[in-house]
């Protein structure tokens, strides 16, 4: 499974979260891996704000080198621009950096979107599907295989959404 990873996620990783920690260890074993240069550029900026900036910023440039980087293009950038028209139409624009890992998902056929911000992405019809956090992920991952991912993950999303559901009450679709 190819994967994007949002700012949102790093965040919790710095945040020391075992929890997502674990799992994106997991992730990175035995799936691809992906970063928008927009949210290195996001992370490090952070990172520069801080009172240990340098330490920071060389913390952050080592977990982005596990990571595929993927840099905005031509490509990415007309997606950008069709993607913000639809949003601004619709009444739902979304922040510049979400927009262009929307993009870089769509135009790179990535699989999934995680991110903790699942409702700026979902905005967007045809990530949908695609969008996540680490937990919902893991929940969906033990639940299926390459042949139904994305048909449970449709089934899975829905319900959740449907039903407001919490973390801890992820598995009550599966029972």
């Amino acid at each position: 499974m190819r994967i994007i990873i949002d700012t949102s996620v790093f965040v919790y990783i710095d945040r020391k979260d075992q929890k997502i920690i674990e799992i994106m260890k997991e992730l990175h074993k035995h799936h691809e891996l992906y970063i928008s240069t927009i949210t290195i550029s996001e992370i490090l900026t952070g990172s520069n704000l801080r009172r240990d900036a340098k330490k920071s910023v060389e913390k952050a440039k080592k977990l982005f080198n596990q990571i595929k980087w993927i840099s905005l293009d031509s490509q990415i950038a007309e997606k950008v621009g069709e993607l913000n028209a639809y949003l601004i139409s619709q009444g739902k624009k979304i922040e510049l950096p979400d927009v262009i890992i929307s993009a870089t998902c769509l135009v790179n056929n990535l699989d999934v979107i995680l991110t903790f911000n699942n409702k700026h992405f979902r905005n967007i019809p045809s990530l949908k599907n695609k969008v996540m956090n680490p937990l919902q992920l893991k929940i969906i991952m033990k639940y299926s295989n390459s042949e139904n991912f994305h048909d449970i993950t449709k089934k899975f999303l829905k319900f959740i959404d449907e039903n407001d559901l919490e973390v801890d009450e992820y598995e009550k679709f599966f029972s």
